[in-house]
């Protein structure tokens, strides 16, 4: 009985710790910072940070325009081709013949955002280039 409950405090007290970096299916990371999620493959690790700083400004900016906190914390796919963005869209979408155009890169409903890495936009995509700071 006490083992059990030691298990049960120390569960408490550690998961978190271990939720706060961890790793999904198939190569996803997930990092968990306050209000959203970021899940990358190990080709964005270096990004993240840069990545984080973009999804935190635009919170940012979206709260103060609407004068409030987003009702809930969401989930940003970072990923690594376009292939598996258009594969993450069939499935959603249910149109397994689908393919994105060159120049769609995200996509977002109210708890998930998908995109194709920002720093690959110059070679996975047109019309889109991260290195143009002003329109990123």
């Amino acid at each position: 009985m006490m083992n059990g409950r030691l298990t049960f405090f120390a569960g408490i007290f550690i998961l978190p710790v271990l939720l706060n970096w961890m790793t999904a299916g198939d190569d996803w990371t997930i990092g968990q910072f306050d209000g959203f999620n970021i899940y990358y493959t190990a080709s964005d690790k270096q990004n993240i940070t840069d990545y984080y700083g973009l999804i935190a400004e635009g919170t940012y900016t979206v709260q103060s325009f609407f004068e409030g906190p987003f009702k809930s914390e969401f989930d940003v796919l970072i990923h690594p081709n376009r292939h598996s963005l258009d594969s993450t869209w069939q499935n959603d979408w249910v149109m397994p013949d689908f393919k994105s155009e060159c120049w769609m890169v995200a996509s977002g409903v109210a708890t998930r955002l998908d995109m194709i890495s920002p720093k690959l936009w110059i070679k996975e995509a047109c019309e889109h280039d991260y290195a143009n700071l002003t329109k990123t």
